[in-house]
């Protein structure tokens, strides 16, 4: 047994180093670093070693809202497709790794060095207008005037959901006076402001906003802070795509992306307010798209005044989603899946303000809660609760902060 349990440890410390490396950079290293924690944890429990592992009450809290829905509607399938699922196990293995093999600050290193490169990366394609997955070296200019960037996941919303909640890490341990910090915090800060997203930015001012009121009394966090957003906004105001980009999201009668999430945004409200009780309960599952997309005229109609079929405006539908994650949950797990959705979020910012009173790692802990609530109001405008890198991101570092927690010791 102690031989399986010294092989599930290795693996699980591996999966760890794997993930650190492959978060901001690919799915598919995601996948392996899932694949191979999967495997140590399990050799770590047939070798009956249950000690070493976080809480239990966040996955309670998430997986209950997809497992009632579940069983309202006698099926077994939404599991697979809803919002949360295997993507759960780098809690586990990033808490278990770092309690047994006290290798934290080495993850700490390694996650600034893949998030600095691929900041790098998406500074380069902003500039170079060219996507780093179809470099091509023969035509390569660099402009003054950037292009928005999509990174490894060729996907700006993912890659901007990716960055957020790790840049108040950095922050944090800056903050904390671990200073070559500073660098991954600079260098995300201008990543994220090169995916052009929005729902991000308001993310990162809220987020910033928070920690400014957590540490009030500190001059120099407030300073910093400070500082932190006139420089930001310095930036995103002298060039003029960024500029463009930020103001055209206040124009909404000429912003079709506005335009387009008050149409489903409203053909989700239209399909709750139609369901039974039960529905309205525990969500309709798997079925929610079907109504959705027949909602979705009626929809149209109300934002537009114009009535049209479905076949004419198909476009605005964009696969039926909700970008906002909060709709999203409504309908699909209903009023009470919504709950436990939050309760989620309550109960992870609530552990961390609890505990930062008198703790040695106070900066940090406020750090992470500031990151969560820049990740919700993120959520206001986008599902980013959805895909499987930001989940397996944000169960990565969910688990990284339950080890902070307990670790009542200066870095």
């Amino acid at each position: 047994m102690e031989k399986i349990n010294k092989a599930g440890i290795f693996l699980v410390v591996l999966s760890t180093y794997i993930l650190a490396l492959t978060i901001p950079i690919s799915i598919a290293g995601d996948s392996i670093g899932v694949g191979v924690g999967a495997i140590g944890l399990l050799l770590i429990l047939i070798s009956k070693d249950f000690k070493n592992f976080p809480s239990l009450k966040p996955i309670i809290l998430i997986f209950t809202a997809p497992i009632l829905t579940m069983l309202s509607q006698f099926s077994l399938s939404f599991l697979s497709w809803s919002c949360i699922n295997h993507h759960v196990l780098p809690y586990f293995t990033s808490y278990k790794a770092i309690k047994e093999k006290r290798i934290f600050k080495n993850i700490l290193y390694l996650l600034a060095i893949s998030f600095s490169a691929i900041s790098f990366i998406i500074i380069f394609e902003a500039f170079s207008h060219q996507n780093i997955k179809h470099l091509n070296l023969s035509n390569l200019t660099f402009y003054l005037n950037p292009y928005q960037s999509w990174g490894f996941y060729s996907n700006s919303l993912i890659t901007a959901a990716i960055l957020l909640p790790f840049i108040f890490l950095f922050l944090g341990l800056s903050i904390n006076k671990k200073y070559i910090f500073i660098i991954p915090s600079i260098l995300t800060i201008l990543a994220l402001i090169f995916t052009m997203k929005r729902s991000a930015y308001l993310g990162l001012g809220s987020g910033i906003i928070f920690l400014v009121i957590a540490n009030i009394k500190n001059r120099k966090i407030f300073i910093s802070s400070l500082v932190i957003a006139i420089l930001t906004t310095i930036l995103v105001f002298s060039l003029p795509s960024l500029k463009n980009n930020l103001v055209s999201g206040f124009n909404i009668k000429k912003n079709i992306d506005a335009q387009v999430r008050f149409m489903l945004w409203e053909s989700y409200l239209i399909t709750f307010k139609n369901y039974n009780l039960k529905e309205k309960l525990f969500g309709k599952g798997k079925q929610t798209r079907i109504y959705i997309k027949k909602n979705f005229p009626e929809a149209y109609y109300r934002i537009t005044g114009q009535k049209k079929p479905f076949e004419s405006i198909k476009q605005y539908y964009v696969s039926g989603i909700s970008h906002n994650i909060y709709l999203r949950y409504l309908d699909e797990t209903g009023i009470v899946g919504l709950l436990f959705f939050l309760f989620f979020w309550i109960y992870l910012l609530w552990i961390n303000i609890s505990n930062a009173k008198n703790h040695p790692l106070r900066e940090i802990l406020m750090s992470f809660s500031a990151g969560y609530i820049a990740f919700l109001v993120m959520g206001f405008f986008e599902n980013n609760f959805v895909d499987a890198a930001t989940n397996m991101a944000l169960m990565f570092i969910i688990g990284l902060n339950m080890f902070l927690i307990e670790h009542r010791k200066p870095l």
